[in-house]
């Protein structure tokens, strides 16, 4: 099995170094292959021979730094607005990076001595489009175009679900805490097109049994201590939010009451995109 391995891999090696030697001293590329040679962003690798400093060469290498910065940007964006999925995109890109690196840098480039900045390289792409015939620009404008669309429509969807996110929250407050002002009561509630009476009564965290007028508790303290939305596909999504709370019945020692809650409320879009209240459960 080590072999066959062995044997594929040098087919790899192989089918990676076409242009095979190093420019300056004749090093062979598959020594550096195996010895970890590659392109950063901007950076340049020395020749592990003659120490010439070189670099990879070839219209893939700015395609190469694009995909770079299209990566950073989109790590900001979602570390900004979803940090939950930066762990996610950056497994994504490094798994994308090792075939994207193998596949396509390695045999659509080759290796020169580094003898010009990165500067110069980008004027010198610049003149090179500007002397392109009209179907040469045309194929670069609709490269461009492709980029910023993908990079548009990336980002619409993104500022979509955190709307989405921000708007259900707004919405979870706002029902749960009217429905503790209220003290459940359904018949005061202007949110009865998007929750049921019997979740909306379950939301009245200040429940006691026994008390059915909320003039009759003596509120110490209630509060959201946290709240966090949770967009499970495009027509569900689920809010998960705690509070704590310290009352007791008027004029009743014995009945104290200070704990921590916690509670889910599950949401779903129905054909007019509204979105309403389909479950609660949580400490009732």
């Amino acid at each position: 099995m080590k072999k066959e391995m062995d044997m594929l891999e040098d087919k790899i090696i192989d089918l990676l170094s076409k242009k095979t030697k190093c420019p300056v001293c004749g090093e062979e590329c598959i020594s550096w292959y195996k010895k970890g040679f590659y392109t950063n962003f901007w950076k340049e690798k020395e020749c592990p021979n003659c120490k010439a400093t070189l670099k990879l060469k070839g219209k893939i290498i700015w395609v190469n730094r694009l995909i770079n910065l299209f990566f950073l940007i989109w790590y900001i964006i979602l570390f900004i607005n979803i940090p939950q999925l930066c762990s996610l995109l950056l497994l994504f890109y490094i798994c994308f990076k090792l075939f994207w690196e193998v596949l396509v840098v390695g045999p659509f480039s080759e290796i020169v001595p580094y003898n010009s900045t990165p500067l110069d390289d980008l004027l010198n792409s610049f003149r090179k489009l500007k002397a392109l015939d009209k179907k040469g620009k045309i194929k670069v404008a609709a490269v461009i175009t492709a980029f910023v669309l993908v990079f548009v429509g990336i980002g619409v969807c993104i500022n979509h679900r955190k709307n989405i996110e921000n708007n259900l929250t707004d919405l979870t407050y706002d029902i749960v805490q009217e429905s503790c002002d209220n003290y459940g009561d359904y018949s005061k509630s202007k949110y009865q097109d998007i929750v049921s009476e019997q979740i909306y009564k379950n939301m009245n965290y200040l429940y006691v049994e026994n008390c059915t007028d909320k003039n009759n508790l003596e509120i110490f303290e209630s509060k959201f201590t946290s709240i966090e939305p949770q967009i499970l596909s495009l027509k569900s999504a689920e809010v998960n939010y705690s509070c704590y709370v310290r009352y007791q019945l008027n004029n009743e020692n014995d009945s104290y009451i200070a704990k921590d809650l916690s509670y889910t409320v599950q949401w779903k879009s129905d054909d007019n995109n509204v979105w309403q209240v389909s479950d609660f459960d949580g400490d009732l």
